[in-house]
């Protein structure tokens, strides 16, 4: 198990996710300043945005652990 953790995380595209968790936190910020800007004390929306923005990365985590070959086997239409 920790030979394929450590498979997974040499394997792991690291600049894709670099970019895609910079745009995450760039919009959580602007969500942030407008709130503020708006003089929101609740922060509703921002509080919303991060949760589904750390659901979003915990589905990502474990959508990488899936061997995409064995996702065949569910397939209505399964071709070779």
């Amino acid at each position: 198990m920790l030979n394929r953790l450590k498979l997974y995380l040499k394997n792991f595209d690291w600049i894709l996710f670099a970019a895609v968790f910079m745009l995450v936190v760039f919009g959580l910020v602007e969500i942030y300043s407008v709130a503020l800007g708006q003089g929101s004390v609740d922060l509703l929306n921002f509080k919303k945005q991060l949760l589904f923005a750390g659901v979003g990365f915990m589905i990502l985590f474990v959508f990488t652990f899936i061997d995409s070959y064995s996702l065949r086997s569910f397939s209505s239409i399964y071709t070779v």
